[in-house]
């Protein structure tokens, strides 16, 4: 069980105030961590050996809970939230934008716009 947790809120606070520092004390907590969101349970998957199967294991691992319905509800069936039956069909129509060619104008582009949020 990750720390902090408040009656209620769960680790919200936490979360909401530097998600990122959250986060990257989870791993210290183990390879599975429990987190709450409310009254809703999540696992954090620390272990990047763990994190690969999770990924690559589709069928074993498919998605699914309230928090993966909720996004769902707000990104539809992204390669992120689609269940196993989908994910085939939405990997291959995302893998050309990943194609190595791609990758250097990808670079200038995150350049300027780290340049531009940098200034601001």
């Amino acid at each position: 069980m990750a720390p902090g947790r408040l009656p209620l809120l769960g680790h919200l606070l936490p979360l909401i105030r530097d998600p990122l520092a959250f986060l990257s004390s989870l791993p210290g907590r183990g390879d599975l961590v429990e987190v709450r969101v409310g009254p809703t349970k999540a696992v954090v998957v620390c272990d990047p050996e763990l994190n690969h199967r999770l990924l690559m294991e589709d069928r074993t691992f498919d998605k699914g809970g309230v928090l993966i319905e909720k996004a769902r509800e707000f990104v539809g069936d992204s390669l992120g939230t689609c269940p196993h039956s989908l994910h085939r069909r939405q990997r291959r129509l995302a893998q050309p934008a990943f194609h190595q060619a791609r990758m250097p104008g990808y670079a200038g582009i995150m350049i300027e716009h780290i340049t531009d949020a940098t200034r601001s």
